[in-house]
């Protein structure tokens, strides 16, 4: 750690201490007689944080210098299945994305530059009606960004998104890698020319395997780079032009752990622990992710001093409709999102298996019990709005949900081959 790190790291503990509940309670026996300036000297004294601890305690985080109904709300799943709304103020939010402009940047991409994104759920409205929309098409900040609807994947669709964004003129993608393949699928398959004005595709939220980059890559032309992070810190890695990922290191620290927080050497394969330094609205200080990785004390080409490999991230399967049409299993996230928008975060967990095409198994921890036949039933009837229809769901409901036994934990398993499905298309 050189000096401009330990001054980052001492600075968001200090500030977590002074201002907010859980770390001044759980930091006071640490830190009682050392001076402010050398906190970081007791960096790997800190108690961890897990999502489970963040969740139940989620007020004792709050830093007392804001008001909760000023600040960002952020929603989260990852790779747990667990919800969990994480709060930022408007300033450290900035603070936090600079890192990832300062990246974009030696791609040629600026805040200006022409955005095309893919979402699921727009926009949520919550009041007497309490809806969520998902328009097909959506242009924001003066027409600078286009996003696109991953509930309507269909022919038509897909052909109107590529007119719009070559009209757009379009100059970087942000979207999941399997939304990015199937669209690129689509592209050949039709003899759509690449995007001319397309200069980065930006990669993020699942695991992008070789294949799908080397056929994103070769189609465009483009640079395809990787972009690993997750909403309780924002951007936590970014892929140089040389092929290697590095540490947003003004945004976050992080090491290699043990399961109980001990740090592994560089070059050695542990568990990620990140700390962000700029959210003073909700300090996330040690926290434990559900993904691996190595860091390595190695020289790149770029001229930063370590590289960073992700291991086994977040990856969910398709949710095959019939044998020729799917849905990306992530989804359910935006299902389970919508339930909670309506009754209050009742859903403290979540995980969806398919056995069929119209056979699911739904496990529920629900916070309160007393709305379960209700949750059932807008369950199905947000799947049916989404295109899942005449399905037969069996709910299984628990107080709580154990992962995998790698340890993970994927919110959506098919149990369907996807080998036995020939030309299949998005929706």
């Amino acid at each position: 750690m050189n000096s401009i790190e330990e001054k980052r790291l001492n600075n968001i503990i200090k500030y977590a201490f002074e201002h907010t509940e859980y770390y001044r309670e759980k930091y006071n026996d640490i830190l009682s007689g050392v001076a402010s300036e050398q906190y970081y000297c007791k960096y790997h004294e800190l108690p961890t944080v897990e999502k489970s601890i963040l969740k139940s305690n989620a007020q004792s985080f709050f830093s007392d210098e804001f008001l909760i109904e000023n600040l960002i709300i952020e929603r989260t799943s990852g790779s747990s299945g667990n919800i969990l709304n994480v709060f930022w103020d408007k300033s450290s939010r900035i603070r936090s994305l600079l890192s990832l402009w300062d990246e974009r940047k030696k791609y040629g991409i600026l805040p200006t530059s022409k955005a095309c994104f893919f979402h699921t759920i727009y926009d949520i409205k919550i009041g007497d009606n309490k809806i969520i929309t998902s328009p097909s098409i959506v242009y924001k900040d003066d027409n600078n960004v286009i996003s696109f609807s991953k509930l309507d994947f269909g022919y038509n669709s897909l052909l109107k998104y590529y007119n719009s964004i070559t009209e757009h003129k379009t100059e970087w993608i942000m979207c999941h890698p399997i939304t990015m393949y199937l669209f690129t699928k689509f592209m050949k398959n039709n003899n759509l020319s690449p995007f001319k004005t397309l200069k980065l595709i930006e990669l993020t939220g699942e695991v992008l395997c070789d294949k799908e980059r080397k056929f994103i890559e070769e189609y465009h032309k483009v640079p395809v780079v990787n972009h690993y992070g997750m909403r309780e810190c924002n951007g936590i890695a970014y892929e140089c032009p040389y092929g290697n990922m590095h540490l947003l290191d003004r945004n976050v620290y992080m090491e290699i752990c043990d399961d109980r927080g001990n740090p592994k050497a560089p070059g050695e394969k542990g568990i990620i622990y990140v700390t962000n330094l700029t959210n003073h609205a909700m300090p996330i200080i040690k926290y434990k992710t559900d993904d691996s990785g190595i860091i390595y004390n190695k020289k790149c080409q770029c001229g930063k001093e370590q590289i960073f490999k992700i291991i086994n991230g977040r990856n969910n399967d398709l949710l095959y409709l019939d044998k020729h049409t799917f849905l990306e299993g992530n989804i359910f996230f935006y299902v389970i999102e919508y339930i909670n928008c309506y009754y209050e975060n009742v859903i403290s967990q979540f995980k969806v298996i398919q056995n069929d095409y119209k056979m699911f198994d739904v496990y529920l921890a629900l916070d309160n019990n007393f709305f379960c036949d209700d949750i059932k039933s807008l369950f199905i009837k947000v799947c049916e709005n989404i295109g899942i229809h005449n399905a037969i769901w069996n709910f299984i409901i628990h107080e709580f949900l154990l992962p995998c036994d790698n340890g993970k934990y994927k919110y959506f398993i098919s149990n369907i081959d996807a080998n036995s499905n020939e030309k299949v298309t998005a929706i």
